[in-house]
């Protein structure tokens, strides 16, 4: 718990040098993957997106899922999460993609129930991730 509050008063520059200090062992990088998602804000996000091509299938596919639930939203996390998405089509395999869209899904849905009106580009992901 600490490290997630530690983690959720830092910056971006500061979580990428904890990672690049921690992230070579297992139990750290275990530590670290669990608490990134737990931030809930759009650096988790955004650390995510960058850090995509370094994670196993199986370490993204527990990671970027629990971001996507436990960030709140609105407008910024719909963005944020859109560059997300395309990095995961492109990265790894159909499981994580799967998991991925559905928790976007999941995010959009939230966002929309809050506004009174679902604006079209938050759609547009799951549209054409159904072509």
């Amino acid at each position: 718990m600490e490290l997630v509050q530690f983690l959720r008063m830092s910056s971006y520059d500061h979580i990428e040098s904890l990672w690049k200090q921690y992230s070579g062992r297992a139990q750290y990088r275990r530590w670290f993957l669990d608490a990134v998602p737990a931030i809930g804000n759009h650096l988790s996000l955004r650390f995510l997106k960058v850090k995509l091509r370094e994670l196993s299938e199986f370490e993204a596919a527990q990671s970027v899922p629990l971001a996507l639930h436990l960030i709140k939203a609105d407008r910024e996390a719909i963005a944020e999460a859109k560059p997300l998405l395309e990095a995961v089509n492109s990265a790894h395999g159909s499981l994580l993609r799967k998991v991925t869209f559905l928790a976007y899904g999941s995010l959009v849905y939230k966002f929309c129930n809050m506004e009174n009106s679902c604006p079209e580009g938050a759609l547009q992901p799951l549209q054409l991730s159904s072509v």
